[in-house]
């Protein structure tokens, strides 16, 4: 079922990414880029169609190029005398030799150009896609190419000639996290399209098309990282100023130390006000004696013993005597 790419899933996945484009940014041309890409998508499933079935009226044009050829061979030794000697001196053989070795290398090639007439049809075709989604993939590198992270920090005055972004930070991250998932989505579209044809030459280019696309999002998450760490993310919880002291499990998540130790169940509280009080209502309190942990009964009272007296070395108690 997971061995083959599925291509209603990628068009789904890909109209899903144009939704998103148009609700964050409804008028920036990389809602149109998305819009071209979809378009794409679906002339790349047409093209790994059309390389998927066979080429009926190519196979039967080979096959009677391939009977005539055999057909003009014959009849030109079939008229031959075979009583008559076959040459008349060594120099009559041998040049008789060659022609007929050119004859069948000509033949020869004649067939194998014929036999691969399909492949290179195809290929031509594949290879004609490849040059399109290699466009795109530009395309969306030239939109993301003036998204820098410094243009948050706001320093300097800008230019006559540079461009004023009013992106916030996070709108700026979405941004380049479009861009990333298009140029996902376009290289998962070079391999749909030769999905069904395992060819040197297209594969190859495929290869090349998907470094192409890694090499290109590489450079948008290192985006992403610097503008990170110029503002970082905010988390959507945040810790108590009571809360124990928490680690971090094999699982990536944040467990308190003393998991062990029944304490409060709760180490965290909601930043955003309009939350806090739906779900502070779930809260144990501060009263609750489940905040406190597990109570523990005080020890009695006892009195205190008076301090046993040292023996020296030489002495010894009188039990031991």
């Amino acid at each position: 079922m997971y061995r083959r790419l599925s291509p209603a899933r990628i068009i789904e996945t890909t109209r899903t990414l144009l939704a998103r484009i148009g609700e964050r940014f409804p008028e920036s041309g990389l809602l149109r880029v998305a819009e071209e890409v979809l378009a794409v998508g679906q002339e790349s499933t047409r093209c790994m169609s059309w390389l998927a079935r066979p080429l009926w009226y190519v196979r039967v044009l080979v096959l009677v190029a391939a009977v005539l050829m055999l057909l003009v061979a014959a009849g030109a030794f079939l008229p031959l005398d075979r009583r008559a000697a076959l040459s008349t001196s060594v120099a009559d053989f041998l040049q008789g030799m060659d022609a007929a070795v050119n004859q069948l290398v000509l033949m020869g090639v004649a067939l194998f150009f014929l036999l691969t007439w399909e492949t290179r049809l195809k290929r031509r075709r594949a290879l004609e896609a490849m040059r399109v989604l290699r466009s795109l993939a530009h395309i969306v590198d030239m939109h993301q190419l003036t998204k820098d992270p410094e243009h948050i920090l706001r320093r300097g005055r800008p230019t006559k000639a540079g461009r004023i972004h009013s992106m916030t930070r996070f709108e700026l991250a979405r941004y380049l996290t479009y861009c990333s998932e298009l140029l996902a989505i376009i290289s998962k579209l070079a391999a749909l399209t030769v999905q069904e044809f395992n060819e040197p030459v297209t594969l190859d280019a495929v290869d090349d098309m998907q470094d192409l696309c890694n090499g290109l999002g590489q450079k948008i998450w290192q985006k992403i990282m610097i503008l990170d760490a110029i503002e970082p993310r905010r988390p959507e919880y945040e810790p108590r100023q009571d809360a124990p002291p928490t680690r971090e499990d094999g699982d990536g998540e944040l467990a308190p130390v003393n998991a062990g130790v029944r304490g409060p169940l709760f180490a965290i509280e909601p930043r955003r006000a309009k939350t806090s009080g739906a779900i502070s209502a779930f809260l144990p309190r501060p009263s609750d004696p489940r905040f406190r942990g597990p109570s523990r009964s005080p020890a009695p009272d006892r009195a205190p013993r008076p301090p046993r007296e040292r023996l020296g070395p030489g002495r010894a108690s009188d039990s031991a005597r």
